[in-house]
């Protein structure tokens, strides 16, 4: 019997950095080994979900403390027919319910094992119970936090049709069928990050084939299930990459159909862009000072972006204090009527537009 451990000895030397319940997210494909404290030795175990040495039945076979020689634990997936015809070879440990206990999650590419209620199960203390009853061929199994609680959450994904899969951990310690799903196509590509900063992940995926329209496209989904399309079509694919394009801190995603590449730029609010966002500005000047105006403080664009003045102010002139961030505004008219110039944001051949209004405070 796995022998329960308190959530404190989820120690530095464990996660590889700080003290945090969940770490970042993980995931596994077919003959990956799974890495978990199932013992709470605090040291970290090699298991891998195989079938059993004699042919007969599944297994765990578990390397205590990652040396010396596996020991073997049998199992047979509930209904599943002997000898079992395949078994599961990939998964996740996760601790459900926070109580201080691990279990496995597991699953095959192979789907369901011939006879069996289901195809990827939970063993605790090596005691399968279903989890997916119906028949999914994995590619990975995962684990990130997707509602900001803190506890360990489950993700899948496939290639043969069934799409993308989230199962949110309860206080109860069951997996919960979550939010976040991609229930048609064959994933192409996903990768997980929180995209609207509030602590619990959301996904963007890529995939192709669904039996409904849109039969290709990329989306986000948010923690909560909302969808956010960037690309939609009939006749393409795309690949996807997560990354900070224009270096504000917030993940922004990259697509590739095989040939042209498209920034979408995270604005923070569930809303993407592309290219270069310019957004209109307000600032305040007096006649007897420049005005620093940092125009590019609120844009969404990466420092690449060309700016250029197209409309200069008619009360005053400019010039190009750093042409990358910032311009500097001098007064020249002498009354207070308010000022405003147009400016342009451009790369990779899409341009945005600015207005700035300079209000004056003499």
């Amino acid at each position: 019997m796995w022998r329960r451990r308190l959530a404190a000895l989820m120690s530095v030397a464990l996660l590889g950095s700080l003290m945090v319940a969940v770490p970042a997210a993980q995931a596994g494909e077919s003959g990956d080994p799974i890495w978990a404290d199932l013992n709470g030795d605090r040291r970290l175990d090699r298991v891998h979900p195989d079938a059993s040495s004699d042919g007969t039945q599944c297994a765990i076979n578990v390397q205590w403390g990652g040396t010396g020689t596996f020991e073997e634990h049998p199992y047979l997936p509930p209904g599943a027919q002997v000898p079992v015809p395949h078994c599961p070879d990939m998964g996740v440990a996760a601790d459900l319910g926070g109580n201080g206990s691990v279990e496995l999650i597991v699953g095959s590419f192979e789907g369901r094992p011939s006879g069996a209620q289901g195809s990827i199960f939970v063993l605790r203390n090596f005691v399968p119970e279903v989890l997916e009853p119906s028949n999914i061929q994995l590619n990975e199994i995962g684990t990130a936090d997707f509602n900001g609680d803190r506890r360990t959450d489950v993700f899948w994904w496939t290639n043969q049709g069934a799409g993308f899969g989230t199962y949110l951990n309860t206080a109860a310690a069951q997996l919960v069928p979550g939010p976040i799903q991609q229930d048609q196509g064959e994933i192409n590509d996903h990768q997980v990050a929180d995209f609207d900063g509030n602590g619990a992940m959301d996904v963007v995926v890529a995939f192709h084939t669904a039996t409904t329209a849109p039969h290709m496209g990329v989306a986000v989904i948010f923690d909560d299930g909302t969808r956010v399309w960037l690309q939609q079509g009939e006749d393409h694919g795309w690949d996807v990459e997560v990354v900070d394009a224009n270096g504000d801190g917030r993940p922004d995603v990259r697509t590739n159909d095989g040939g042209a590449a498209t920034s979408f730029l995270n604005r923070g609010d569930r809303t993407f862009g592309t290219g270069p966002i310019a957004n209109d500005d307000l600032a305040h000047a007096y006649r007897a000072a420049a005005k620093v105006v940092k125009v590019r403080d609120n844009d969404i664009a990466s420092p690449g972006a060309a700016l250029t003045i197209v409309v200069p102010p008619r009360y005053g002139f400019l010039t190009n204090h750093d042409p990358r961030y910032e311009v500097v505004y001098q007064r020249t008219a002498t009354h207070k009527l308010p000022d405003t110039f147009v400016y342009r944001l451009t790369q990779d051949g899409l341009t945005d537009t600015g207005t700035v209004t300079v209000n004056m405070k003499d």
